[in-house]
């Protein structure tokens, strides 16, 4: 009797450790699911003109075992010249209005720090680097993440008076220096 209260007991802890093993999960991303945009404002009402760049390269390990390492990671350069707001003529005007007058047509955008709220990266652009808190949501398995930038603060402003000047009658006589940034990358989950 005493042998089969001892084997029950076992087998109940073990089934017990069955249920109660944490899985393990990995998250999985890559460049096809990783959409990086941009809205800049035009017109005294602020009208919206969004794009983003054709050609940008990644850098970072784009697995881990959370969204949030993963996105600690990540890299990215952007060639400025590559420009894509869907209207080529748009498109013509801000790569030799704005980006032609760079020092440098790569923009590095390079993530310093991940949590459940917020992402802070760290932006390269003219030659120059600035901070940014991006608020940041992850709803099944997808990250989203949203801040603005002034182009003031990277030495932009003969740039933005070109870009202007160039578009001065479209843009009402107005262009703003404050653009906005979206990031959006969906995970593949896997867990075991």
């Amino acid at each position: 009797m005493i042998s089969k209260i001892k084997l029950s007991t076992m087998s109940i802890l073990f089934l017990s450790v069955g249920v109660f093993a944490k899985e393990h999960c990995t998250f999985n991303t890559n460049k096809e699911n990783i959409s990086i945009k941009w809205t800049a404002y035009k017109t005294p009402a602020k009208a919206p003109a969004e794009g983003t760049f054709n050609d940008i390269k990644y850098k970072g390990k784009m697995t881990g075992d959370s969204i949030l390492r993963v996105t600690k990671n990540i890299t990215a350069t952007l060639d400025s010249m590559t420009v894509n707001s869907n209207k080529p003529e748009r498109d013509a005007n801000i790569s030799n209005s704005f980006f032609k007058l760079m020092k440098k047509k790569n923009i590095v955008v390079k993530v310093l720090n991940a949590t459940e709220k917020n992402i802070e990266v760290e932006i390269n652009m003219n030659g120059k680097k600035q901070k940014l808190i991006m608020e940041s949501h992850i709803e099944n398995d997808i990250l989203t993440a949203e801040g603005i930038i002034d182009v003031l603060n990277f030495n932009l402003g003969p740039a933005l008076q070109s870009l202007s000047e160039a578009c001065k009658a479209l843009h009402e006589n107005k262009t703003w220096p404050d653009v906005k940034l979206n990031l959006t990358a969906k995970f593949e989950k896997k867990c075991k």
